[in-house]
């Protein structure tokens, strides 16, 4: 028969055990669309049990905490020591919790695809609208900036011809600004957008894109760097400018040519930067 492990508490794992399992619950209901009310913060009055798993995760983290240090100051790890472990343990959860936040939850009951800006008419298309638009398919190679590329990918959705046959640019939109979540931008000239083979993307070598690799919806423009097929779509943006976007604005190129190899803003000429400078400037002035 084992004996338990010194300094530990049984019953204190199993409370954390129940408690993760609670965190997992309350932080994937199923739909969001609909939450049953146990797994909902309760409102300035009154409690769920929701509310009681932080409380709980910090009575955990307080009574390991106790049991940890002493068990390693017994053992004669110094002060210094200890301090360096939290701290880099601090770090890493820090920086998990970016990476799990850093892809956007889903809601097809809230999303939206819009068209904006320089146009006669704002166009919109909630997820079940979308989904009822022609399909067709791409077959095309990727380039990524970091210097990796990827041939022979099938990508299948909505044409960009399918998008413009409704939606009426007006004569002095140019450029076109593509919006993502979350909150993130790129830039193309409206020629670039509207090449034969730029998609709208639903599906990758015959699987619905998961949410790592922009799904629900991402643009695929094959012709340039993969940076401006933005994950996570939402709209196109109509300007009359040429508005750098996020990794524009970051030192990135703001054409993004693979075969000329214009990665950095550094290789822009002066007449790139002049106008990078002033779409930025009449944008502000908005």
């Amino acid at each position: 028969m084992s004996t338990p492990h010194a300094g530990r508490l049984r019953s204190l794992d199993a409370f954390r055990g129940l408690t993760i399992a609670g965190m997992i619950l309350v932080n994937n209901p199923g739909s969001w669309s609909h939450i049953y009310p146990p797994l909902e913060h309760a409102e300035w009055n009154g409690w769920t049990p929701t509310d009681l798993i932080f409380p709980f995760f910090l009575f955990i983290v307080g009574v390991s905490l106790v049991l940890s240090f002493a068990k390693r100051r017994a053992r004669g790890d110094t002060r210094r020591a200890l301090i360096g472990k939290i701290a880099w343990r601090s770090a890493l959860i820090f920086l998990i919790g970016l990476g799990l936040n850093f892809i956007p939850r889903f809601d097809p009951a809230t999303w939206s695809f819009r068209c904006f800006g320089l146009v006669e008419e704002e166009v919109a298309w909630t997820w079940e609208q979308f989904q009822a638009l022609p399909r067709a398919e791409v077959t095309c190679d990727i380039h990524c900036v970091t210097h990796w590329s990827r041939l022979d990918n099938r990508f299948e959705g909505v044409s960009i011809h399918e998008i413009m046959r409704r939606v009426r640019p007006r004569p002095e939109a140019r450029y076109v600004l593509i919006h993502a979540d979350p909150d993130y931008t790129t830039n193309l000239p409206l020629a670039d957008l509207v090449a034969d083979d730029v998609l709208l993307a639903l599906r990758h070598d015959g699987q619905d894109l998961t949410p790592e690799h922009g799904g629900p919806l991402r643009l695929v423009v094959p012709k340039l760097y993969f940076w401006k097929s933005a994950k996570w779509l939402r709209g196109f943006e109509f300007l009359d400018v040429n508005a750098p976007g996020f990794w524009e604005l970051n030192g990135y190129h703001m054409r993004a040519d693979p075969w000329a190899e214009e990665r950095y803003a550094d290789q822009e000429t002066r007449a790139m930067q002049t106008m990078r400078a002033e779409a930025a400037r009449r944008l502000r002035a908005r």
